[in-house]
């Protein structure tokens, strides 16, 4: 008897705009990335992050950058317009394998189009084969490498001294033809999520 194909979660998506979401989203970093991985408070103040939701709790995040880009000449950003930057996509250890992160690049391609912007552009560890498969499979191309030296860490930070990382820049210029969103695509999600903010859900906690 053939099995039915189990159904993956369907992902919705929120803006960070209070403060409690904030610490949910640095709380989401700390648990998808090692240190000394973590955005700084420095980095944060240039990112509009956005949280992943399952069922209104938050199982991951994503940076984004508006009308910015990375130089491939220095490990610097410049100013772009008609570009969207997204500098991570975290998923929590536990949610991971279950598509969410293309679910979030389906809507990323739509939500972008839909604001008129021309190009997506990201960057990712040369080492990093899961992450260079998932954009390849979304038509991003390599557009070259650059030599990433982290800030060096003071004593508030906490951060680690990071060695220097090779990172591939990658772009997608968005064509008239959008992505369908099916039903293992994402949509956003305009009310506040149950579970966001004070109290973070059981996959963060440990």
């Amino acid at each position: 008897m053939r099995q039915r194909r189990r159904k993956r979660p369907k992902a919705t998506f929120e803006k960070v705009l209070s403060r409690d979401h904030w610490e949910v989203a640095r709380a989401l970093d700390h648990k998808c990335f090692f240190n000394p991985g973590w955005l700084s408070k420095r980095d944060w103040q240039w990112y509009e992050p956005h949280l992943i939701l399952l069922e209104g709790a938050a199982v991951g995040f994503a940076a984004l950058r508006l009308n910015s880009n990375l130089s491939l000449e220095r490990d610097r950003f410049f100013p772009s317009p008609g570009t969207i930057y997204f500098g991570r996509i975290g998923i929590v250890p536990l949610f991971r394998g279950q598509g969410l992160a293309s679910q979030f690049l389906k809507w990323l391609i739509n939500w972008s189009r839909e604001g008129r912007y021309s190009r997506i552009a990201c960057n990712c560890a040369v080492k990093n084969h899961s992450s260079r498969a998932l954009l390849e499979k979304f038509q991003f191309r390599n557009v070259g490498t650059v030599v990433c030296h982290p800030p060096k860490p003071t004593s508030k930070s906490g951060l680690a001294t990071a060695p220097p990382l090779h990172i591939i820049v990658w772009e997608r210029p968005l064509a008239a033809v959008t992505i369908p969103l099916t039903s293992e695509a994402a949509e956003t999600n305009p009310r506040t999520p149950e579970g966001v903010g004070t109290s973070l859900p059981q996959a963060l906690s440990g």
